[in-house]
């Protein structure tokens, strides 16, 4: 017996979809998938406060890989390894534009991961004008290195 199609895989055979509604379905249809993946795993929607002796929170990264601690290393040594890549796009940028967009990605990289405050400085350095937003890389640059030191660690 086949499966009923639910969620991004009904979007995807649905061929009448208007382009100007594409997008709410699509956001509807990944929040079904996601609400059915972190449900599977018995994992709360809810998102907990971090431990305050760590840069990542894994409760909050545990939602998403359902407990799977190899997993957990698995994402964060990604994260790791993008991470010198991000700073450097941040660094580099050449617009406002580019600084806005580097800094984006890395708050909402961070922030998936449970580095949360490490994101939170990045949310600033995205919403702070180019002068002061400068002043903000050094901390920036500080939460990246306890990030990358913890994961190592681990």
């Amino acid at each position: 017996m086949e499966r009923p199609q639910t969620g991004l895989d009904a979007l995807r055979l649905d061929n009448s979809i208007d382009r100007r509604t594409m997008l709410p379905k699509r956001a509807a249809a990944l929040e079904q998938d996601v609400g059915s993946t972190i449900a599977a795993c018995g994992a709360s929607t809810s998102v907990p406060a971090p431990h305050p002796d760590t840069p990542i929170n894994h409760q909050h990264l545990g939602r998403f890989t359902c407990g799977d601690q190899q997993l957990e290393r698995e994402v964060l040594q990604l994260f790791v390894d993008q991470l010198p890549k991000l700073i450097a796009q941040l660094k580099n940028a050449e617009t406002p534009n580019q600084w806005k967009q580097a800094a984006h990605t890395l708050k909402g990289s961070a922030r998936a991961v449970g580095a949360a405050a490490l994101g939170d400085i990045a949310e600033r350095v995205e919403t702070a004008g180019e002068a002061r937003a400068a002043s903000l890389l050094e901390p920036l640059a500080a939460e990246a290195s306890a990030v990358v030191a913890y994961v190592k660690a681990l």
